[in-house]
């Protein structure tokens, strides 16, 4: 009996000890500078994400362990985030003038923070922002990345990825996790080059 008393207290502090641990990890990915709290923003008018995916720590870890046999490229760039956050939310009951509104004020609100919007489109009903954040005066080190999008099919898809971010490479996240519009950075960066 007293076996089973200790098991189930040791259980209970580890269960604790986890929470706490996951709580400090938020809380730190919330104090990074490529963090974006989208609920703050209320793109959604206050409604809760129909889909909300949050990768950190060591779920992140072991998506870039599962990686790294075939694709090491992929896994080495899932190393070097702390944080992958994916919200979709309806947006059938609000009008597009509404949430495309909203968007673009979310886009110049994270202007006025230090954040560089890099792809912008506004077509056919759809409408996207993808925003950077650098860590330094020379803008080398990108730190935070954020889409903003508004489809046809009235959703709206906000992601943050946050950690070193390697421009180059981050199409890879996108793919790997069905990121669409990540894949316009791989493209607008061939684009620019050639």
């Amino acid at each position: 009996m007293r076996a089973k008393i200790f098991l189930t207290c040791m259980l209970v502090l580890a269960l604790c000890a986890a929470a706490s641990a996951q709580s400090d990890m938020a809380k730190g990915l919330r104090d990074h500078p490529g963090f974006v709290d989208f609920r703050k923003m209320d793109i959604s008018g206050g409604k809760e994400p129909k889909v909300e995916v949050n990768l950190k720590g060591s779920l992140l870890g072991l998506a870039a362990r599962i990686a790294s046999d075939e694709e090491p490229e992929l896994s080495s760039t899932l190393m070097s985030l702390e944080g992958i956050r994916v919200e979709v939310y309806d947006a059938e009951d609000r009008s597009p003038d509404t949430y495309s509104q909203k968007l673009a004020e979310t886009a110049k609100s994270l202007e006025t923070k230090g954040w560089e919007t890099i792809v912008r489109v506004n077509d056919k009903g759809d409408q996207v922002y993808i925003a950077v954040k650098a860590d330094n005066a020379d803008g080398s080190k990108i730190v935070g990345l954020v889409v903003l999008a508004a489809e046809e099919d009235d959703e709206i898809v906000l992601v943050n990825i946050v950690g070193n971010i390697d421009m180059n490479e981050i199409w890879r996240v996108g793919r790997e996790f069905d990121i669409n519009h990540l894949d316009s950075v791989r493209h607008d960066r061939k684009k620019s080059k050639g």
